[in-house]
């Protein structure tokens, strides 16, 4: 356990809630609105889940490494939204079968969009409460709350790249 940036148990545990709740409501928000399967939704929210908590469990370690050496700015314009992004894009990897290997580049690509947008808003307002030892429920809820708007958000800039 880091002392500042908090126990990878918890994180890993917050994340895989994170990250199922996410990669089955923002594709959920696509199966509602151009018919993803089921199977699809299904799919991406145990990756999600999974990875998870993996990225939760490596994240206190990372902040430990970065803390001092990249500055602030950097850290919030850049690392949650390239983390997210890769997240992402691993739960598109691992989701696509569900609907075919020919979907494999827009599964990443929309899954990886999300994972920024959702990992990017709010990885940092975990971090500084797990930094000040204060409640991280609120934005472990907030997160799981925000989920399907970003869904519709992601599935709209999707649709907008594409035509």
């Amino acid at each position: 356990m880091s002392e500042v940036t908090g126990s990878p148990a918890r994180w890993a545990r917050d994340m895989a809630v994170i990250g199922g709740s996410a990669s089955v409501s923002m594709p959920l928000m696509g199966a509602l609105l151009v018919g993803l399967p089921i199977g699809y939704v299904a799919a991406a929210g145990i990756a999600g889940a999974v990875t998870g908590g993996g990225v939760g469990a490596l994240m206190p370690g990372l902040l430990e490494r970065l803390r001092g050496r990249i500055p602030l700015a950097a850290l919030l314009v850049g690392l949650g939204p390239i983390i997210g992004a890769l997240w992402g894009a691993a739960v598109g990897v691992l989701a696509a079968p569900a609907v075919g290997a020919h979907m494999l580049p827009l599964s990443v690509l929309t899954a990886g969009i999300g994972g920024a947008l959702q990992f990017g808003l709010w990885w940092f307002p975990y971090t500084f409460q797990t930094v000040r030892k204060a409640p991280v429920l609120p934005v472990v809820l907030m997160a799981a709350v925000s989920a399907p708007i970003l869904g519709v958000l992601t599935v709209l800039s999707v649709l907008g790249l594409m035509f």
